[in-house]
Parts: C-alpha cells; structure tokens; sequence
C-alpha cells in the first residue's frame, strides 16, 4: 500500500471514492448499531486520524491508471520513496520463485 502523502495527491486530485464496504474494516463492529447509527457517522466516532480517513477511500476505476502515471512520471528517486512499501513482498516473492 502506497503511504499517506500519495493518497492525499489522489484525493487531491479526484482519483479517490469512498470505499464501499468500509464497514469490514471495523475491527469491533459490534460497537455500532446500524439500524441508529450511519456507517459514516460511527466512523467520525471512533477517532480516525486524517490518515486512516484517506484509507477508507478507493481508487476510482478510470483514475487508475492516472495514479500509476503519477507515480512513473516521478524522477528515480521519489518514486523508490513511493515504492518502499512495496519492498518486502517483492523480495518475499523473489524468494519464492527464485531461491532453491
């Protein structure tokens, strides 16, 4: 998963949608009476930071590929920093494949 900053440029720039099922995201849903409370509300409730909120989003169909432009578009060395986080599955996957 790509970290905050780059989910604030994508809400920023319209590329992000509110997740349609946020509510398997819930650790402890039994806290939260649907029939009173809206899904939208109980999250205000439970304390998410600015941060968490932006991971309640999805990426909107048709502006994926714009995300990905964004990100191949960076000069070398900000897009390592952008993809980082995606450094130990690739090795855990190269592991798998290519170590005997």
């Amino acid at each position: 998963m790509f970290e905050s900053p780059y989910w604030e440029v994508a809400m920023q720039e319209g590329w992000l949608e509110p997740r349609n099922n946020s509510d398997k995201l819930l650790v402890n849903p039994e806290n939260w009476n649907k029939y009173e409370i809206s899904l939208k509300d109980h999250l205000k409730t439970i304390g998410l930071t600015k941060e968490e909120n932006l991971f309640l989003n999805c990426f909107k169909t048709d502006c994926k590929d714009k995300f990905v432009r964004y990100i191949l578009d960076m000069d070398e060395k900000s897009r390592k920093i952008a993809l980082r986080s995606f450094e130990k599955i690739v090795e855990e996957i190269c592991d798998y494949f290519f170590k005997v």
